[in-house]
């Protein structure tokens, strides 16, 4: 079946991205893992999602960027996917301390990029609500 070879492939990708985002790297394969999870109902595919996470947050340094697209941002809002959607369990206040702490350490007021792929927009969580961290809106309601 076609979908299975394409899993096996990304199975098999995924340890080699370049990243940690979402949408260009490791996050991405862990948000990818965790529905394909609750699809199948086969449990190797969560703890291949969680030892993604793992690899994610072991990427997460200094330098890594806070955008949406391969950044803090991303991952933050991906994580939170996650748990909100039961495909991954934890409180998100303390899985993404860090990550909150590192995003907020930028002064927001002079942020004048706004796109997805270079802005950043810090929302704080609400439960059942997944933030939308990137957008002139947010700002003005934060």
């Amino acid at each position: 079946m076609l979908l299975d070879r394409q899993t096996r492939h990304l199975i098999l990708s995924y340890h080699f991205a370049p990243n940690a985002g979402l949408l260009n790297g490791k996050m991405g394969g862990v948000a990818f893992f965790g529905q394909y999870a609750k699809h199948t109902g086969k449990a190797y595919f969560r703890e291949y999602a969680e030892e993604l996470l793992d690899e994610v947050f072991d990427m997460v340094h200094e330098n890594i960027p806070i955008n949406f697209v391969d950044g803090l941002c991303g991952i933050g809002w991906g994580v939170e996917y996650l748990i909100q959607n039961a495909l991954l369990e934890g409180d998100s206040d303390d899985v993404l301390e860090d990550i909150d702490k590192k995003i907020i350490e930028r002064d927001l007021l002079y942020i004048e990029e706004l796109s997805l792929h270079n802005g950043i927009r810090w929302k704080r969580r609400r439960p059942g609500k997944i933030p939308i961290r990137c957008s002139k809106e947010s700002r003005a309601s934060a």
